[in-house]
């Protein structure tokens, strides 16, 4: 068997579905079995905690959800050298800055929509968001 005819056979079972190709010619035995692609890894995913507004319902009436402007990255200081803009119990005013949200190279600040105490942080340093996405409470 010569080498033409060898490199017939792997084109043959490149451009086919054939698992094994065997050939016996002249006291020649050849074999070219295709090996089992390996599947990726399944990622397993992680369960993240995250504070609840509590039961599913409405906020109540004393209560200013702060959503997320555009799906991204939520980030709670400007920098990771810097504190975050905010924390739980602390007091705001309308239009402080209580987040950035990242996408694109471009940075939205997320500012608060009323003035109050910030009684939730619903996302983590880091988190992806989505569009419309609770971020903050404040009451």
């Amino acid at each position: 068997m010569n080498l033409r005819r060898v490199r017939y056979l792997l084109q043959l079972m490149k451009t086919s579905s054939l698992a094994e190709v065997e050939v016996r010619e002249n006291g020649v035995d050849v074999r070219v079995t295709r090996s089992p692609r390996s599947e990726p890894p399944l990622i397993q995913p992680q369960a993240t905690t995250i504070a609840s507004l509590g039961k599913a319902e409405a906020p109540r009436p004393d209560e200013h959800i702060v959503r997320s402007p555009m799906v991204g990255i939520s980030y709670a200081a400007a920098s990771p050298d810097q504190p975050p803009f905010i924390s739980v119990g602390r007091t705001v005013k309308r239009g402080d800055a209580l987040g950035i949200v990242v996408a694109l190279g471009m940075a939205r600040t997320i500012k608060a929509g009323a003035s109050g105490t910030v009684l939730g942080i619903l996302v983590e340093n880091g988190q992806p968001v989505e569009f419309d996405q609770p971020l903050f409470v404040i009451g």
